[in-house]
């Protein structure tokens, strides 16, 4: 261990969701973000509430954000956000076979169904910059294969 100063940000673990519908298009969320003072194109996500499931967070944020539910839920694991940085953990789920239960979304979050080919356009055009997203896309088509559209 090094002496230098250590600063470590605490939080809640948080969920990030990537929404399938049954023709295998993506549901995806766009919001403005004061830390990067932007706006940012990126899968429906949020913080895990006291001794809330990982689980139960998603099925949350995924209501909260776009109106929808899943008939399937498959975890594909987890990952630090930022592990220079802070301790918080990302659980990433899959929600397959999607449909709207609520009309509208949640205030300032405007929500976007998108081909995989879509996303690969919007990562070229650096619109999809988010590595949070990025890297729940890549764990989640290794783990589950052909169960997720083709991206490239």
């Amino acid at each position: 261990m090094g002496t230098e100063p250590f600063y470590c940000l605490t939080g809640p673990d948080h969920v990030l969701v990537i929404p399938v519908t049954p023709e295998g298009q993506l549901v995806m969320v766009r919001q403005f973000r004061p830390a990067r003072n932007a706006y940012t194109l990126e899968f429906p996500a949020g913080g895990v509430d006291g001794s809330e499931s990982g689980e139960a967070a998603a099925r949350r944020e995924l209501l909260e954000e776009t109106g929808y539910v899943a008939n399937e839920w498959i975890s594909v694991g987890h990952s630090g956000m930022a592990n220079q940085r802070d301790a918080a953990t990302c659980h990433v789920f899959c929600a397959l076979d999607i449909r709207r239960d609520e009309l509208g979304s949640e205030p300032g979050v405007e929500m976007l169904i998108v081909s995989p080919a879509e996303i690969v356009g919007h990562v070229r055009a650096n619109e999809m910059d988010m590595l949070v997203s990025l890297g729940a896309i890549f764990l989640a088509k290794t783990r589950l294969g052909n169960r997720l559209p083709d991206f490239w």
